[in-house]
């Protein structure tokens, strides 16, 4: 699932894990040391995680097979229903173009299914994500300044 916006966020939590890390060295802000540290390693860690979304694979549509099933459709009972030589025939011509719809619209449900649960997955992290980031501006607005 290769999107340009999770290598942009990954690369804004870099950033800010830098940007802690700077922080942490200044003299001024030494008694928020500790918290600078722990900011920039969650930095890095959600930096690493957001840039494992992009390795998660989305489930992928075969068109292909559609567009043969389609062809076949075409060949075998679109185009030669009205050829049989009963009715019953043809019922069962169509019959069978029916079951074929089934299937179709079956591995489809499938398919968006997976790409539900898919897409489910990777809005849990962002929702954890969210979360932490929560916790971290807690952190940051709570820690005990020096007077």
């Amino acid at each position: 699932m290769k999107e340009k916006i999770f290598t942009l966020i990954s690369g804004m939590e870099s950033d800010l894990a830098s940007m802690y890390g700077k922080l942490a060295v200044i003299t001024a802000y030494s008694d928020s040391r500790k918290v600078f540290l722990e900011m920039k390693e969650e930095s890095r860690r959600h930096s690493g995680e957001i840039a494992c979304i992009n390795l998660l694979e989305a489930p992928r549509l075969n068109t292909e097979k559609i567009y043969q099933l389609h062809q076949k459709l075409k060949l075998s009972v679109i185009n030669g229903a009205g050829k049989e030589k009963s009715a019953k025939a043809c019922k069962r011509k169509c019959a069978r173009a029916e079951e074929t719809m089934k299937g179709l619209y079956e591995s489809l449900e499938k398919y968006y299914t997976s790409l539900s649960d898919h897409y489910a997955e990777v809005a849990a992290t962002l929702g954890r994500l969210a979360q932490d980031e929560r916790e971290h501006w807690e952190s940051l607005m709570t820690e005990n300044d020096p007077k």
